[in-house]
């Protein structure tokens, strides 16, 4: 599959392509049976040289092509000479998710996928215990999010649910507090009391939808001191994620 912006367009049998030198090293190393091929630029370099070493500890095809050929394929200029073919992506059972002790991220209707990449990554980075994505009107897991979470997308579940409001519902039964993320008129996000299991709910570009806010358990901002009105979705769901982790940690990692 090709990627045109956050579309995927099937290459043959649900297969895709991703790119980038950190998304298929991550790939390489995480899940080599999901690797079908790997292409290379013709020209060589230390770091493709390092990726055709673990593809051939792995038993990964490589070939080397031209940078129109690999362009052709991933439909993006940012390949930096690596592209794979790989089985569908395969997105994590919310039951195994939910089996964690960690907080975990709920992301409602994120279209850009520079953000969600850059959201997986944070999460992954945090210890979170996984993120939920809606099935419907928002991007999953495609090579361009694979990219900028720069492989990330190995290293935290991530799975795709129906029906977010439901799936807050399902959520709380396992003792999580749900936490909506908005831009103002609420408790800041440093000083509201929170429980030990939290669902971190955040919005797309447009902020959450009202139904999704108003079955959240609590809502938190976080304070802007300047002539600034909102944060970008992946920077502020950076900040709150670590404003969790910070204080579940007895002491503080820092």
């Amino acid at each position: 599959m090709v990627v045109k912006g956050d579309r995927q367009v099937n290459a043959s049998d649900g297969e895709r392509w991703i790119y980038g030198i950190h998304p298929v090293q991550q790939r390489l190393r995480k899940d080599p049976g999901s690797m079908r091929q790997i292409l290379l630029a013709a020209a060589p370099s230390q770091r493709r040289n390092e990726i055709m070493a673990l593809a051939a500890r792995a038993g990964v095809p490589v070939a080397r092509v031209g940078e129109v050929e690999l362009r052709r394929r991933v439909a993006s200029d940012a390949h930096q000479g690596v592209a794979a073919r790989l089985a569908p992506y395969r997105y994590a059972d919310l039951d195994m998710v939910l089996q964690g002790a960690s907080p975990l991220l709920l992301v409602d209707q994120m279209h850009d996928p520079n953000n969600l990449g850059a959201l997986i990554r944070t999460a992954a980075a945090a210890g979170l215990a996984g993120v939920i994505l809606p099935q419907r009107g928002a991007v999953g897991v495609t090579a361009a999010v694979e990219k900028a979470a720069a492989g990330a997308v190995n290293d935290i579940p991530v799975c795709r649910v129906v029906n977010l409001t439901r799936t807050l519902q399902v959520i709380s039964k396992h003792g999580y507090w749900s936490v909506a993320l908005v831009p103002r008129d609420a408790p800041s996000i440093f000083a509201v009391a929170l429980p030990e299991k939290v669902v971190l709910v955040l919005g797309g570009e447009q902020g959450l939808r009202p139904l999704i806010e108003r079955t959240c358990d609590l809502r938190a901002s976080i304070p802007l001191l300047g002539p600034i009105e909102s944060l970008n979705a992946s920077v502020a769901g950076a900040v709150a994620m670590y404003e969790l982790v910070r204080r579940r940690a007895q002491p503080p990692p820092w």
